[in-house]
């Protein structure tokens, strides 16, 4: 998904949640847990080419400061779904059994 795909994702999105009935399904077949991820990689990118054109930093940045936020948006969604007390307690679990701090940090 692109910068640009994600802002049209995000205004539908925004238009979805004016509707008091709406509950997002986060949890739909779709959804991509690393979203997020992705879009913080496309932006870590225009960031750096932006530095080549300093020029162009007051055009782009309405447009990155919006992709930020739907990026921190879906951070935050992704950490809604995460039950850190489950995986605080698999993680003591292999750490009692003396497992690799590899098995660790994939149970992270």
């Amino acid at each position: 998904m692109n910068l640009c795909e994600a802002l049209e994702e995000e205004d539908e999105e925004a238009e979805n949640r004016k509707d008091p009935a709406y509950i997002p399904n986060y949890l739909r077949p779709n959804f991509n847990p690393d979203h997020w991820r992705c879009l913080q990689f496309h932006l870590s990118a225009v960031s750096n080419s932006l530095r080549a054109h300093p020029w162009l930093l007051s055009w782009a940045q309405p447009t990155l400061s919006r992709i930020e936020a739907c990026a921190e948006r879906r951070c935050e969604e992704q950490k809604a779904l995460i039950d850190t007390g489950t995986v605080e307690r698999a993680a003591a679990a292999l750490q009692q059994s003396e497992q690799s701090d590899a098995r660790l940090a994939q149970a992270w």
